[in-house]
């Protein structure tokens, strides 16, 4: 049921890799034969075009309006972030190499900020109210 199929062979001894590139968008399936109950999952290839689309999809910010820390999740490494407030102005920028965030929000007065998230590709911005 995959969209490209691939075949590493029989790898063995500790440190051997693998690489295949895809070419294909779509939902490619795999597994190890030799150990197919515990090592399998799902890859899942996306049009360079479409990784904006991916990347904001795949970031959760809660609770939304928030009190005393604002919680991201994201399926991408994130490298940076920066708060505005309504005004446009930078109230805090971070580097960071994560994929969840808690920011403490203690600080801030209530109001209409945004953040930006940055990852390695993309940058996108997101509104969010403090009560």
């Amino acid at each position: 049921g995959s969209q490209e199929t691939f075949d590493s062979g029989t790898l063995t001894g500790v440190g051997q890799t693998f690489s295949y590139t895809f070419d294909e968008e779509g939902i490619n399936n795999y597994q190890c034969d030799v150990h197919p109950g515990s090592m399998f999952g799902t890859i899942t290839v996306v049009d360079n075009l479409k990784t904006e689309e991916y990347f904001v999809r795949n970031i959760k910010l809660y609770p939304n309006p928030a009190t005393d820390v604002l919680n991201v999740f994201s399926l991408h490494q994130l490298s940076s972030y920066k708060i505005f407030n309504s005004l446009g102005q930078l109230v805090i920028q971070q580097n960071v190499s994560t994929q969840n965030l808690k920011i403490d929000l203690a600080a801030y007065t209530s109001g209409i900020y945004f953040i930006q998230l940055n990852s390695d590709e993309n940058q996108k911005s997101f509104k969010f109210l403090v009560k």
